[in-house]
């Protein structure tokens, strides 16, 4: 998460930009980013997989990668879905198997650390689809319940996959532009 971190503020600093968007371990990246970077004004999220005292499991890693070390990489990304059941369907698999293996181990180091984030001084959006797994509606409660400064929108007959072409992008647009809008006019 360190190294996310410091790639989000070498972007900020390269491009002067002060809000972020994150989707799913993105959305850890973008909100741990929020907390440990004072140029960050606003940050938008979409599902964080934020777990709370092994919510979400990550015991699947150590099959995962033995799996990928045999050169299974169709067995490894079965692993994955079958512990995650987030996966998009129509992603490669050639992508798939690396990035399932990262999104593992951001929301293994990141469990319990909800409570970190009630400093948080940017000012949030968390987002969400009401057809998405309950456990991912109850990681936007609780974020909901730790911001000090937050806002909160469910889209209507979407799921995880809302902000990818498949899902429905230009909903997701639409409140990232609103909520960002006075940040702009003012940057």
């Amino acid at each position: 998460m360190v190294r996310e971190c410091e790639d989000v503020e070498a972007l900020l600093a390269a491009t002067g930009a002060r809000l972020v968007f994150g989707h799913s371990s993105g959305a850890l990246v973008a909100l741990q980013a929020a907390l440990t970077l004072p140029q960050v004004d606003k940050i938008a999220v979409y599902e964080p997989q934020l777990s709370e005292h092994g919510s979400i499991p990550t015991s699947w890693i150590p099959r995962f990668d033995r799996e990928v070390a045999l050169g299974k990489p169709a067995a490894a990304l079965v692993t994955f879905v079958k512990a995650d059941n987030l996966v998009p369907a129509y992603l490669p698999r050639w992508l798939l198997v690396p990035l399932q293996r990262f999104d593992g181990l951001l929301v293994e180091e990141m469990d319990s650390s909800l409570q970190t984030f009630a400093g948080m001084s940017a000012e949030v959006l968390l987002m969400g689809g009401r057809r998405s797994p309950a456990f991912l509606r109850e990681i936007l409660d609780a974020l909901e319940g730790t911001f000090p400064r937050v806002h909160r929108v469910e889209f209507k007959g979407v799921g995880h996959e809302a902000p990818h072409d498949r899902g429905s992008p230009e909903r997701v647009g639409e409140e990232l532009r609103a909520f960002f809008a006075d940040a702009l006019l003012d940057g």
